[in-house]
């Protein structure tokens, strides 16, 4: 577990003050470890409203076949709502082995 797993958690419990059930739980796994599926949308760009809601089941979907298979997973999923500068989404970035290459 990195160094900064525990912050990162506390940070996260914290956003979620009044956790539902299944928020509880996987915050739980998190702070014993579990691996995580991360994803996120901007609000209402690129794909519209339906985009937000298929994403975030993926992610769900995703984590729970990673824990069905032996190991602990939380989906997190993040919004960027108030990211209204255009110089701020300007740049594209892809993946590139372990770095994000322009």
């Amino acid at each position: 577990m990195p160094a900064h797993w525990p912050e990162l958690v506390r940070l996260l419990s914290e956003q979620n003050p009044t956790p539902s059930p299944a928020a509880a739980a996987a915050l739980h796994a998190l702070s014993q470890g579990a691996g995580t599926v991360v994803t996120g949308q901007q609000v209402g760009l690129f794909g519209g409203p339906l985009f937000t809601p298929f994403k975030a089941a993926t992610a769900l979907a995703r984590a729970r076949q990673a824990t069905s298979a032996g190991q602990a997973h939380a989906a997190i999923f993040w919004l960027a709502s108030e990211d209204h500068d255009f110089a701020e989404i300007n740049p594209s970035s892809f993946p590139r082995g372990a770095s994000c290459a322009r």
